[in-house]
Parts: structure tokens; C-alpha cells; sequence
């Protein structure tokens, strides 16, 4: 009996200790949980809510994640992209059209970045730009779905400004609810101003856990008529390729052009990434930039847009209005120039003036 005891009492001491050891973890060690957590297989219904201006716009995701390289997310409404889907399978993306029958598929998951990170939520890949830019601290444990969660506030160190008489950043702020058993993001909401009024919210509905023996099955059967368009890598043989970049000079040494850059970037913005996506002769050069937390993309066509008219008259209007769709969901800013036959768009968590600046800096010859 007293060796029950005894160990009743150590059982019950580890137990307080793990909760003191959780308890004492700072916001970025929590963070940093979330960063290295890619394993935890789940079943999920995610809710999306943006608001522009008068518009209040709802979007519901079906996620199915084994780990970060194989995982299936489904879009269930609104009607204009419901059965979307864009998945991971060891490593390689698909995105598939089912109205059109169309898939694209690659060999690089980056290609999605977008889709996961706004859907499933990301905090960040660089701990440190985002200590240097933000503010991060906890608010009051929350609950969400049944689950207990970390509730983590990350604010911009930036002055704010006035605009239409309300103080707001040029990034938005934002806040995570992480699940404290695996650290997996539950909710997130962002928003400009002191009063914290989302304009974007996302969080799950319904959230399973799963051990990885019982992990969903994420491989996406496409019927035996689709449409496949393959971006593989430039030196394969095919007329479509996408390739990556982590910096300009390795660009410029593959892809044997000078970059067109902004000359002018917000506070804290670093160049992270540059994609180049060729397909059937349009070629469409994509530069991600990011400052610890948001992110902003510049990209710009160099050559004669063939690529609308292809997709208009191949695989309808339908697909550019589904394109269209997502974007408007997305809880981005977007500025579109045209100069000299070439099309500018600069998109982003960044407000539209600042946005608007990015854009006029970047010179298309």
C-alpha cells in the first residue's frame, strides 16, 4: 500500500512539473514548438472568414495531415471552388480543378506555400527577423474544439499612423491559439489596429488527433480523363517547368536573366524566395519576401501573356473566375499595374499604400 502511495504522489509531483515546465515556456519557446511540430497526423474542418470592407466573405477546408509531406486539403464552399483540392504527397503538390478535370502537379511543395500557410497557419521560419520585428507576448488561455490552448499575441514594433483617423500598422497584427498538447495552431486572427477587429479569421470546427498507424489517407485519386499539366524541373523534357530560387544571384546564375526587384521595400522585409513558373511559353517570375511573420509577393510577366488565352480557351472561363475566387478569399492586399505590355502585381499581408509603392518601384524595361 505504501508503495501505491509512493508512487500515486511521484506520479502526481511529474505531473505538476510537466505542467510547471509547460507553464514556464516564454511565447518563442512556444513558437518554436509549433516551428519543429510536422508529425502529428489529425482529421479537421477548417472555418475562414475575411472581411473587405462591406463584404464579409466564408470559406470551409476539409484538412487531412499525416505530416508536412503528406496531407490533402479540400475546399467545401463557397459553391464557385467547392472540391478544389490541393495536397502533398511525399513532397509533391497537386492542385486539381474537378469541374475542369485539370491537375497541375510538381516536384516542389514550396509551390503551395499560400494554400498551407493561410489555411493551416504558420507563425514563422525565422525566429529571429520576427523577435526583431514584432512584439510577442501570451493573453489568456483559451479553449478551442474541446482543446486547451496557448494564446499568443505577435504585434508590430513599428510606429503606427493614422489613416481615416484610426491608428493602424502596415502589417497586421496577429494572434495564434496553439493546442498545448501538441502545438498544433488551432485559430488565428489578424488585424490592423489597436482594437483588434479581425479582418481574417481562421480556426477549426472540428479537430481529431490521430496516431500516425491511424493516419488519414491523403493520396488524391484523379479520374482516368483528367488533364494533367506536370511543372517539372527546367532541364526536364516538358513545356512547362517551375523552379526555385533562395537568393538573386543563384537565380540569375539558373535562369540566365537580371531579376526585376523592387527598389523600394517596407520596414523589416527580406527577399526569402523567387519561383519561376514557364508554362507554355508565358513565363511568370514570382519574389516572396517576408519580415519574421507576414509576407509579400512582387511578381511580373516578362513576356507576352499567352497564358490567360491558353487557360480561356482550353480549359474555360470557368478556371480564371475559380482563380479569381481564391484570391478574393485570401486575406491578402492586392496593387496590379500594367507598363510597357508587362503586367505588375504586388500582393501581401501589407496595407494597400505601402503595397502600392512596392508596386511603382519595380521598372519593367
Amino acid at each position: 500500500m505504501k508503495k501505491i502511495s509512493t508512487m500515486l504522489l511521484t506520479s502526481m509531483l511529474l505531473m505538476q512539473t510537466s505542467i510547471a515546465f509547460a507553464s514556464d515556456m516564454s511565447p518563442i519557446d512556444i513558437i518554436n514548438k509549433v516551428t519543429q511540430n510536422k508529425n502529428q497526423s489529425f482529421s479537421g474542418t477548417r472555418l475562414q472568414k475575411v472581411v473587405r470592407g462591406n463584404l464579409s466573405l466564408e470559406s470551409n477546408a476539409n484538412v487531412d495531415y499525416v505530416d508536412s509531406n503528406n496531407f490533402n486539403i479540400t475546399i467545401k464552399s463557397p459553391n464557385a471552388i467547392s472540391g478544389l483540392k490541393y495536397a502533398t504527397n511525399s513532397g509533391k503538390s497537386i492542385i486539381y480543378f474537378p469541374y475542369e478535370k485539370l491537375s497541375f502537379t510538381d516536384a516542389i511543395p514550396s509551390s503551395g506555400d499560400m494554400i498551407t500557410d493561410t489555411i493551416m497557419g504558420k507563425i514563422t521560419s525565422d525566429p529571429n527577423l520576427l523577435q526583431r520585428n514584432y512584439i510577442i507576448s501570451f493573453k489568456k488561455d483559451d479553449e478551442i474544439v474541446s482543446n486547451s490552448t496557448y494564446v499568443i499575441d505577435i504585434k508590430p514594433r513599428t510606429d503606427t499612423y493614422s489613416a481615416q483617423d484610426n491608428k493602424v500598422w502596415h502589417t497586421p497584427r496577429r494572434t495564434f491559439w496553439i493546442n498545448k498538447s501538441n502545438f498544433q495552431i488551432l485559430r488565428e486572427d489578424r488585424s490592423w489596429s489597436e482594437d483588434n477587429q479581425a479582418f481574417f479569421s481562421s480556426q477549426y470546427t472540428t479537430y481529431k488527433p490521430l496516431s500516425y498507424s491511424n493516419s488519414p489517407n491523403v493520396r488524391v485519386k484523379l479520374p482516368y480523363n483528367v488533364k494533367k499539366v506536370p511543372l517539372g524541373k527546367k532541364n526536364s523534357e516538358i513545356e512547362t517547368y517551375f523552379e526555385s530560387y533562395s537568393n538573386i544571384l543563384d537565380f540569375e546564375k539558373g535562369d540566365k536573366e537580371k531579376i526585376i526587384s523592387p527598389k523600394y521595400l517596407p520596414t523589416g522585409f527580406k527577399l526569402k524566395e523567387i519561383q519561376v513558373l514557364n508554362f507554355y511559353d508565358t513565363k511568370i517570375i514570382l519574389q516572396k519576401y517576408n519580415d519574421g511573420l507576414n509576407s509579400m509577393f512582387v511578381t511580373y510577366r516578362s513576356r507576352p501573356n499567352f497564358f490567360l488565352t491558353l487557360l480561356a480557351g482550353n480549359f474555360s472561363l470557368d478556371l480564371l473566375h475559380k482563380m479569381s475566387e481564391l484570391s478574393l478569399n485570401a486575406p491578402y492586399n492586392y496593387i496590379t499595374r500594367e507598363t510597357k505590355g508587362n503586367l505588375v502585381i504586388s500582393f501581401g499581408d501589407i496595407l494597400p499604400d505601402e503595397l502600392q509603392k512596392v508596386n511603382n518601384s519595380v521598372t519593367v524595361s
